[in-house]
């Protein structure tokens, strides 16, 4: 079941996972250029795939209690 968070949890994640994707942009950016990229803010995890939903399936099957 999909965890429910407040808006500050939001605003924490949100930055989090903005600060992972520019670690991540500057090593994966040239390889990986335009595939879609799914983050686990609170383990770090990345997900790549060819389709935003593909990548998102991918990291709800490694963790399918985060939201």
């Amino acid at each position: 079941m999909a965890q429910i968070h407040h808006p500050r949890e939001i605003k924490e994640i949100s930055s989090k996972g903005k600060e992972l994707f520019q670690k991540l942009d500057a090593e994966l950016h040239e390889q990986y250029y335009g595939k879609f990229m799914a983050i686990d803010a609170k383990s770090g995890d990345y997900f790549l795939s060819a389709t935003m939903i593909e990548a998102d399936t991918q990291a709800r099957a490694k963790s399918p209690d985060v939201a």
